[in-house]
C-alpha cells in the first residue's frame, strides 16, 4: 500500500510544485513554453552548415536586421541542383566559410537572384530549437 502512495503521490508532488513554481514566478513560464534556453545542437557551431551534412558552400549563415534593431540568424540554402552545377565557383570564392556579413554580396545569392526556376521558402523551426535541429 506504501509503494502505490508513494509512486501516485511523487509524481502529483512534483507536478503541483512545478506549477506552484510556474506561478510564483512567470518567467519560469516562458522557459517551460518556448525551451529557448534549450539548445540541441550546441557542441556545433551554427556559422558553420557542413556540420549539419551540407555541401561546402552550400548554405550561407547570415543575420538579417531588422527595423527595430533585432538580428535574426539566417541560412540561404541552395538547392542541390544549383549548388551541384556551380561547385568549382562557390569553392573559388576562398576555402574559408561561415557567418557572412554582407549576403547580397555572395555568389549565392547571384545564383538565387539570376534563376529563373528559383523559388523562395521560408522555414521557422518553432519555439524550440535551432535552424539546424531535426
Amino acid at each position: 500500500m506504501l509503494a502505490v502512495c508513494i509512486s501516485l503521490g511523487a509524481p502529483a508532488v512534483l507536478y503541483l510544485g512545478l506549477l506552484g513554481a510556474m506561478l510564483a514566478a512567470p518567467s519560469l513560464q516562458t522557459h517551460a513554453i518556448y525551451l529557448h534556453k534549450v539548445t540541441l545542437t550546441w557542441p556545433k557551431d551554427l556559422n558553420t552548415p557542413e556540420q549539419f551534412n551540407f555541401a561546402h558552400r552550400q548554405a550561407t549563415p547570415f543575420y538579417i536586421e531588422t527595423p527595430d534593431g533585432e538580428r535574426l540568424h539566417s541560412w540561404h540554402i541552395l538547392p542541390l541542383g544549383a549548388q551541384r552545377a556551380n561547385q568549382d565557383s562557390l569553392l573559388a570564392q576562398g576555402s574559408g566559410s561561415g557567418l557572412v556579413k554582407r549576403f547580397d554580396e555572395t555568389l549565392n545569392f547571384r545564383l538565387l537572384r539570376e534563376s529563373d526556376n528559383a523559388r523562395l521558402v521560408v522555414y521557422f523551426h518553432g519555439a524550440s530549437g535551432t535552424i539546424a535541429s531535426g
